[in-house]
């Protein structure tokens, strides 16, 4: 999760990892345990590469960017 320049208080995330279901985007963010959260977002508009994250996310949170299509709600990972 990062800030962008352009937008105060706006976190952006990569567009890899950004996943919908009904129409409801969502992205996978790593507990304290090392297993995976399926948390809903509230997106703007997409960019190029990011898409700023209005609700849902907190500045501390991890979320995975990469590979996202092969993930289940509280697998254990190892993030490297």
């Amino acid at each position: 999760v990062f800030f962008t320049s352009t937008q105060t208080n706006v976190m952006s995330v990569p567009l890899s990892s950004v996943s919908a279901t009904d129409n409801q985007p969502y992205v996978w963010v790593v507990n304290a345990n090392q297993t995976l959260r399926k948390v809903p977002v509230t997106v703007g508009a997409y960019g190029r590469d990011s898409v700023p994250v209005l609700s849902g996310l907190t500045p501390n949170d991890w979320v995975v960017i990469g590979g996202v299509h092969l993930l289940r709600d509280k697998q254990k990972i190892h993030p490297i």
